[in-house]
This record gives C-alpha cells, structure tokens and sequence, in this order.
C-alpha cells in the first residue's frame, strides 16, 4: 500500500527540481546517472519538494557532484570547500 502511495505521489509531482527516486529508498538522486541507481530497475521521477516531505534526503554522492556549483539547493560554492 506504501509503495502504491508513494508511486501515486510521484506520477502527480512537478517537474521543477526534478530529483530520482526508488520505491524502497531512503534518498533522492539528483543524477539520473549516479552509482547510487546503477543497479536499481525501478527508477521514479519527482520533486525535490515532495521528495522531502516524505522524509528523503539527497543522496552523498549527488550532494558531492554540484558541491561545486551555486544552486537553490545546496547554496554552496567552491570557496566553502576551499576552507
């Protein structure tokens, strides 16, 4: 029941801060490529918004890609890695 509510929630999310997701998981991917997916067959589209209401968080290794760039998302820069 879970999953089918979950699947439901994401087909009617928007597309603006489009993020990935797995029925069973526990983070959202930024990167459709990220290792993280590499085996999973059951990929979800959705919303960063709605991705966080249901208790995920971004995935490391996403969060490590665009550590380097300025975004709504991450507000980081590369000065703040630079410290």
């Amino acid at each position: 029941m879970k999953r089918l509510l979950l699947t439901a929630l994401f087909a009617l999310s928007l597309h603006a801060g489009t993020v990935y997701v797995t029925p069973k998981g526990k983070t959202f991917h930024t990167d459709k490529t990220c290792m993280s997916l590499a085996k999973s067959h059951n990929i979800l589209t959705t919303d960063d918004k709605t991705a966080e209401a249901h208790g995920l968080r971004e995935c490391a290794i996403c969060a490590h890609r665009h550590a380097g760039t300025t975004d709504k998302k991450s507000k980081t820069s590369n000065e703040s890695w630079a410290k």
